[in-house]
């Protein structure tokens, strides 16, 4: 399964209804996978939230890399190209984007938990599934 960063911050950091996921990727249960724009994204994310305090922050951010080093994929420029082109073409950012297009290019599912992005791909008949749907 090919992770985006909404997907990747709800299952490290969101409800415990995830719990059961990262359960199932730390048994090796199921694999996930993502981008390398991925990585960046998640770490903006997590520094954006004003939830999250500036010591809080220093320390979510190691575990969150460590976790996204494990399952991150290096693109090639063929790939990248690709998602720069679906990205304008379906007013996409870039990195779901990657997240599409490494799913395609490895005959996978893209899993995110932003139901916009879920809808919008399906609707375009990409393979992609809201986190909600992978609740075991």
């Amino acid at each position: 399964m090919i992770v985006d960063a909404s997907a990747v911050v709800e299952i490290l950091f969101g409800s415990d209804i995830y719990q059961n996921i990262l359960e199932k990727v730390t048994s090796g249960e199921i694999r996930l996978r993502t981008s390398e724009a991925v990585k960046f994204e998640v770490c903006d994310n997590l520094s954006k939230n004003e939830d999250i305090d500036s010591e809080l922050l220093q320390e979510l951010l190691p575990l969150a890399i460590r976790f996204l080093d494990h399952i991150t994929t290096k693109m090639s420029s063929d790939q990248l190209s690709k998602a720069a082109k679906l990205s304008k073409a379906l007013n996409l950012n870039f990195p779901p984007a990657t997240c599409v297009i490494l799913a395609l290019s490895l005959g996978d599912v893209y899993i995110t938990a932003d139901e916009s992005i879920s809808n919008k791909l399906k609707k375009e008949g990409y393979p992609v599934l809201h986190l909600d749907e992978l609740i075991f």
